[in-house]
């Protein structure tokens, strides 16, 4: 049978002299602290540090008799099969003292059991992978939503509102601090969720929420302490298909080289693969044999040196320069005013440049690719191993990304996408002789492009 008894505990000491007076549970040897509300000054405790205020004393002492009375009458025989810790938990929920669950707290001790219980699970059979993985996932959740609300959190105010905040944290782009093992803060930047992403971490706010009512509501006897229930109004988005995900991560990945920062060719390599996506896929050829008198009036026009022999426009387009491709323009100037760029100063011919460019890309691949495989063993979020650059990617890589992008994610058919990629559109070639082209059309929509993919705007 568990025993009670009066117990001030000299660790609760409060800033202003005062001891929190519990009562202690013991079962096994074992002993938890009930909460009396009661908090006592030194002058009225004796030299054994035992409670002396008769008043508070016999408060104390009717509080124990009737847990006593309750675990007898209540849970009889049962009670052997409980804890210290669990018949404090009965109590609480018994007499409803609880008035605060902190969410983050029951979380981590959450997570902790799920450890506890893996640790077991490995003695048992040798595998406790499903339970720390489980536990690790969740920690990473908890992570976030301490990121957004802070380490106290009311598990009463978690309400549907609340969940659709957390939401919209998840999807933006976000900067999240650690401490590492040395101690120091380490910055680390955050790209958006997908549905996948937010389903399971959604799924991971409600199991923990559902094992606090678990533990805390015993519905049969009449002991209901968390009254909300946020995912009665709120909807848990549905994961992804795998068509939606590598969408996803296609923009998540140019996102990605947009923020890199290296040096030499790697530098040359992001700068001009960029500068090609923000100009609706110019190619690199052109970038090296632009004219000085190219760059008029905020336009970078230019004649397509792959196809300007052959037609009657000489593949002329006129591009509005974007602030996205003016600050790497300005970087790569010709101070000499020859050409439009520099490039021919650093490198024989086109070929040579269009190949340190491609040499500078790979070198920003393994640099990204491995900044990935820090934050997978940082965070274990392996959704991140989609956002690694393959192979694949060069220089032209841009050219293809702007154009898919305007095809499936802004809806843009393929005769206007030709358009904008300054193509030959066979049925069209007669007419365009006697047509004036118009190009702010092109500029709105590399416009578009440009806020989609960098900062989250659909296309109207």
């Amino acid at each position: 049978m568990a025993t009670f008894n009066v117990y001030i505990a000299p660790e609760s000491r409060t800033i202003d002299q005062k001891y929190k007076v519990c009562i202690r549970i013991t079962q096994y040897r074992k002993h938890a602290y009930l909460s009396t509300g009661f908090y006592v000054v030194r002058q009225q405790l004796n030299k054994e540090m035992k409670l002396k205020d008769k008043h508070v004393l016999k408060t104390v002492l009717d509080k124990i008799e009737e847990c006593e009375n309750t675990v007898l009458q209540e849970l009889g025989n049962k009670a052997s099969s409980y804890t210290a810790q669990q018949l404090k938990i009965y109590l609480e929920t018994k007499f409803n003292t609880i008035t605060y669950i902190n969410f983050i707290d029951f979380a981590r001790q959450y997570i902790k059991d799920l450890l506890e219980e893996g640790e077991k699970a490995k003695k048992d059979s040798g595998d406790r992978n499903k339970k720390e993985k489980r536990a690790k996932h969740i920690q990473t959740t908890i992570n976030a939503f301490e990121d957004k609300f802070g380490k106290t959190f009311d598990i009463t105010s978690l309400q549907s509102e609340t969940l659709k905040e957390f939401e919209k944290h998840l999807r933006s782009r976000r900067i999240i601090v650690r401490i590492n093992q040395f101690g120091n803060e380490v910055k680390t930047k955050r790209e958006p969720l997908t549905n996948t992403g937010v389903h399971d971490y959604m799924v991971d706010i409600q199991t923990v929420f559902n094992a606090a009512c678990k533990k805390y509501n015993k519905k049969s006897q009449g002991i209901v302490i968390i009254h909300n229930n946020p995912f009665e109004e709120y909807k848990i988005p549905k994961a992804n298909s795998g068509i939606t995900q590598n969408k996803n991560a296609e923009i998540a990945k140019i996102r990605r080289i947009f923020e890199y920062k290296g040096e030499g060719r790697a530098k040359l390599g992001r700068d001009c693969y960029m500068l090609s996506f923000f100009m609706a896929g110019i190619n690199s050829v052109d970038l090296y044999e632009a004219k000085y008198s190219c760059l008029e009036n905020e336009r970078f026009a230019y004649n397509r040196s792959k196809t300007e022999d052959r037609r009657p426009d000489n593949a002329f387009i006129s591009i509005k320069i974007e602030p996205e491709a003016q600050t790497i323009m300005e970087q790569y100037k010709d101070s000499l005013k020859k050409r439009a760029f520099l490039f021919y100063r650093m490198y024989a011919n086109s070929d040579g440049f269009n190949a340190a460019i491609n040499i500078g890309l790979k070198k920003m691949r393994e640099d990204i690719n491995t900044q990935i495989d820090k934050e997978i063993a940082e965070e274990k979020i392996k959704e991140l191993n989609a956002l690694k650059i393959g192979k694949s990617l060069t220089y032209y890589s841009a050219r293809h990304s702007w154009a898919t992008i305007v095809r499936n994610e802004l809806g843009y058919s393929t005769h206007i996408i030709a358009e904008c990629l300054n193509h030959s559109v066979d049925t069209l070639k007669v007419t365009d002789r006697y047509i004036k082209k118009e190009f702010t059309w092109i500029d709105e929509i590399n416009r578009k492009v440009i806020d989609y993919v960098l900062y989250g705007k659909a296309g109207e």
